[in-house]
Order: structure tokens, then C-alpha cells, then sequence
């Protein structure tokens, strides 16, 4: 059994005999693509955190979550929803801006009450979840995710904005599946 180890990614105790970058059914976890984004604007509701902060059951962003998912459903923008990391202090040690929002149109005055973010060009690397209850399957995509050995396909991450994308997103957040977008170089 391994003991006192980390995730190299972010940091976080590994607690099991699974090797650090492995799904569980064993093998190497591996992005689904590749892609080149240029730069865009998000608005929507954001919070301050950190991932330490967010592991205790007290952290911000399921009350954000919920608070968008109410206000979302009053004044909702046509397209897929975002929720994106960015602002990284330490990379996965300190704290990060966590907000959801939608595409903001270029030109288009940001309204009242939101915040804007602009994530710059890059290139991410393309994690889908599994199909189920997305607070379940989204949060074991990114236990997943902490744990891929990026340095093993020559990579590292950028922390310069990372996002989840929910294209056909479930009004009551239930079942559903969704793509996380993680920056590297």
C-alpha cells in the first residue's frame, strides 16, 4: 500500500493501492481530444476559493450552484453553460475564481450583477464524464483529472483558465454529462 503520496497534479493525498493517473479499471486516464480555443469572455456569478476550502463540505461553489440554477431558470441566456476556474494564485495549492456564466457575446455590455471573465487563447485538453447525476460524475471526473500523468505525454498544465462545459444541460442539474476543458501547453 502506498502511503504519503500525492497526486502530482494537484497535490492531494493519494488514500488507495491504485497507481496516481489511473481510472478504475486500471488503465491510464487519457484526454478524449486536443483542441485550440481562441480567447472568449464568460459572464456570470463568480466566487473566490481554493481547493482545500471546497474539500471540506463548507466551500462556495455548491451554494453558487444552487444560487445559479434558481436565477438561471428566471433569466436564462440561450447556450450551454460554463463554469469556469480561473485567476489560479498557486495552481491547484491556492486560491481561484470559480464562476458560472455563458458566452458573452463580443460587444455586448456585460449586465449588472455579473462578472466578466476572458479566458485567452489555448490549448486544452478535453475530459468527458461518465453519463449519471452530474454533482456525482463531474466530481469523479476531476478526482480522475488530478491524477493524469500530463508530464507523461511531454505536457504540463497552464493554469490560465480551465472550464466545464454543459451543452445539454438538465434544468434540475439531474442526470447528464459534461466536458472538462483543462489548459495546457
Amino acid at each position: 500500500m502506498r502511503t504519503n503520496e500525492q497526486c502530482q497534479s494537484c497535490g492531494m493525498p493519494i488514500n488507495s493501492e491504485e497507481l496516481a493517473g489511473t481510472a478504475a479499471n486500471g488503465s491510464l486516464i487519457q484526454p478524449l481530444e486536443f483542441v485550440e480555443k481562441e480567447a472568449f469572455t464568460l459572464a456570470g456569478k463568480a466566487v473566490r476559493t481554493t481547493n482545500a476550502a471546497e474539500m471540506t463540505g463548507q466551500g462556495l461553489i455548491p451554494g453558487l450552484w444552487a444560487s445559479f440554477l434558481q436565477e438561471d431558470k428566471e433569466h436564462k441566456p440561450s447556450g450551454p453553460v460554463y463554469a469556469c476556474y480561473t485567476d489560479y494564485e498557486n495552481g491547484v495549492y491556492g486560491k481561484y475564481t470559480f464562476l458560472l456564466g455563458h458566452i458573452a457575446p463580443p460587444g455586448d455590455k456585460i449586465p449588472d450583477g455579473l462578472s466578466p471573465v476572458t479566458l485567452p487563447a489555448a490549448r486544452y485538453a478535453v475530459f468527458r464524464t461518465e453519463y449519471g447525476p452530474l454533482h456525482q460524475v463531474v466530481a469523479e471526473a476531476w478526482q480522475r483529472i488530478w491524477q493524469w500523468p500530463a508530464s507523461v505525454q511531454g505536457l504540463e498544465r497552464t493554469f490560465s483558465g480551465d472550464f466545464e462545459l454543459y451543452n445539454e444541460f438538465a434544468e434540475d442539474a439531474g442526470s447528464g454529462q459534461a466536458d472538462i476543458y483543462i489548459a495546457v501547453r
